[in-house]
């Protein structure tokens, strides 16, 4: 095969992407193939979102259903089993079993076992990896010769044949925030901010989902004795996940819906959505029956809320295990959606969507019901404004109030304006023309193939790109089932263009 492929970024997407290719390579021969995996952070594997970090953060899928390979079902649970010696150190009062909501540092610690047991079995195959602890800040494709170059932040530069950008999910630019030692782009690493934020001052936490959760319960759990305030636009937060197993779709599901609805609309969605209600509800009568308003109203009463979802999720929430067996099909069904419908769906109700798509575990809402007891925690609903005036913060709300803050920390998660992200790598192509931006967040990408797109329409036929900073194009792509998908997609595609080749073409 003979050919360089350059992955810019060492988490979940690299790991599985080359899991998929290996296994793509059994079929064929894998002569001098060679995969360099270009990664900033010190640790390979555990990427943005499973790094060494505070304990208290735990992940919303349980251990028993979480995997980084595909057809491994499984496998983090399998791994904690097996490799009870190198964690129970970390952790040792720590009980797991399938239905543990694991801290997401023990998943990181997984995630770095996988990256190599994957390098050792692409080295058994006789495939070269190699590790490149550098920031990729651009690449250029050179057209003639059919290879990219890619240069790093160190002033290197790399020639190789194929480029898969696996940079996950991405922060706020720095330039996009007032500049000041006490605001923070990112609650991540949790340890960051809770050594360096005074104990005694009061905090805006901006956001209200699970990066927002982690915050907080990190820092109380860390001695912060301040005041916390989550600042949440859309005045939602996210559900709490009830006691329900795992459950398959029959009418939201994709063969249903590509032989009965051509021209799927959301009023279809949202009749075939109840129609696997009634189905779950017959297959468990013992579903808790609740009253579900689309879109939720912003919460009033923060306390009332949690006490409610506290309540609901020590019961099978039907509704719930309906929307997370959507995982496999969302890209597909968001792609035959009309524009139109697509616009209003991410102006009107992505925050709402979100909200009761991803849930946390009950252990987390409790915490944040006893800081709102304990008057530690409040919860404001709408726009908030930062301002700086010498040294001093000050955030204003909606409705006129103005409050002084010792630290404003950005919980928001991936920017959907790619220009507002903190990559170097992304500016840069996207103000060399190479990528362009999705109308619906992120960069564009070919549907069947993750080519990037350029601003001319044309699909690259050495660059390709997938994870978080595909999101417009696929809707939601920060679920690890689906992370594995796509890069299984790609890994697929890219071997089949590297063995038969690809012709660079407009896109339709």
């Amino acid at each position: 095969m003979g050919k360089k492929i350059a992955i810019v970024g060492g988490g979940a997407s690299c790991i599985a992407f080359i899991e998929s290719f290996i296994n793509e390579c059994n079929k064929e021969s894998t002569d001098n193939l060679h995969f360099m995996v270009f990664e900033k952070l010190p640790e390979i594997g555990p990427g943005n979102a499973y790094q060494s970090d505070a304990k208290s953060n735990l992940l919303n899928t349980k251990a028993g259903y979480i995997t980084a390979l595909k057809d491994r079902p499984g496998d983090f649970f399998k791994w904690l089993d097996e490799n009870q010696q190198k964690w129970k150190p970390e952790y040792p009062g720590l009980e797991i079993h399938e239905d543990t909501y694991a801290p997401r540092p023990l998943f990181g610690m997984y995630m770095q076992d996988t990256f190599n047991a994957v390098v050792n079995k692409a080295r058994e195959a006789d495939i070269k990896v190699d590790v490149i602890q550098d920031e990729v800040v651009n690449l250029k494709e050179n057209y003639e010769a059919e290879t990219v170059i890619v240069s790093t932040i160190s002033g290197a530069d790399y020639e190789v044949d194929k480029s898969v950008i696996a940079c996950g999910t991405s922060l706020l630019s720095p330039d996009a925030l007032i500049n000041h030692k006490q605001i923070y782009h990112s609650p991540y690493p949790v340890d960051n901010i809770t050594n360096n934020i005074p104990k005694d001052a009061d905090i805006a936490v901006i956001g209200a989902r699970l990066s927002a959760i982690d915050a907080v319960i990190g820092m109380i759990e860390n001695g912060h004795k301040g005041k916390i305030t989550l600042y949440s636009r859309s005045g939602l937060f996210p559900s709490v996940r009830g006691v329900q197993g795992r459950y398959k779709n029959q009418y939201l599901a994709l063969d249903f819906i590509n032989r009965n609805y051509p021209d799927i609309n959301i009023t279809d969605l949202s009749d075939l959505f109840f129609k696997e209600m009634e189905r779950y509800r017959a297959q468990n009568p013992d579903n808790m029956e609740e009253e579900l308003v689309f879109p939720p109203p912003p919460i009033t009463d923060f306390e009332k809320f949690l006490s409610y979802e506290i309540d609901m999720a020590q019961h099978k929430r039907g509704w719930q295990a309906v929307l997370y067996d959507t995982n496999s099909l969302l890209a597909d069904v968001w792609g035959m959606l009309p524009d139109g419908e697509k616009d209003w769906f991410m102006n009107e109700m992505l925050a709402s969507a979100m909200s009761m798509r991803i849930s946390i575990p009950i252990e987390n809402a409790i915490k944040m019901r006893e800081y709102v007891r304990s008057g530690q925690l409040q919860f404001v609903t709408g726009n908030s404004e930062i301002a700086k005036e010498g040294d001093q913060l000050f955030i204003t709300t909606d409705d006129g109030q103005r409050v002084e803050t010792g630290a404003v920390i950005y919980a928001t998660g991936s920017p959907r304006d790619a220009n507002m992200c903190d990559s170097q790598l992304l500016r840069n192509l996207l103000q060399d023309g190479l990528v362009r931006q999705h109308p619906f967040g992120g960069i564009d990408v070919c549907e069947q193939y993750h080519n990037i797109v350029d601003n001319s329409g044309n699909f690259s036929n050495t660059i390709y790109a997938v994870g978080e900073i595909t999101n417009g194009k696929f809707l939601f792509t920060s679920a690890m089932d689906i992370i594995v998908r796509h890069a299984h997609k790609c890994a697929t595609v890219l071997h089949k263009h590297i063995t038969h080749g690809i012709k660079r073409d407009l896109v339709a």
